[in-house]
């Protein structure tokens, strides 16, 4: 792949015009994964039975925590996903510097 003056400014608007949504996408999976554990926990106070680890496999089993599972799943693929965009692009935008500077100082046409 041949990284052109369009790719690089390509590169650059999509870092530009996700800067919020990245920070968006890693705080709401942050939030939902420090979550969990309070989740767990106060499903457990459902359970009827006295141990701990009764109540802690109740709530392991719930709907309510097996949903809460799945929320922190799609935000934890949802922040990667952009995360290693934006990592794709900020390559492509090191390969352009990278390619003008040995052009300029003529390494290569």
């Amino acid at each position: 792949m041949q990284v052109n003056q369009s790719d690089m400014e390509a590169a650059l608007e999509f870092l530009a015009d996700t800067d919020v949504d990245f920070a968006r996408a890693q705080a709401y999976y942050n939030a939902l994964d420090e979550q969990t554990k309070s989740v767990r926990a106060s499903l457990g106070f459902r359970c009827k039975e006295k141990s701990a680890s009764a109540k802690e496999m109740f709530a392991l089993q719930t709907p309510d925590y097996l949903k809460h599972l799945a929320k922190v799943e799609v935000a934890n693929v949802d922040y990667l996903t952009l995360r290693a965009q934006r990592a794709t692009k900020s390559t492509i935008i090191d390969c352009w510097r990278s390619l003008n500077s040995a052009r300029g100082k003529g390494n290569i046409n």
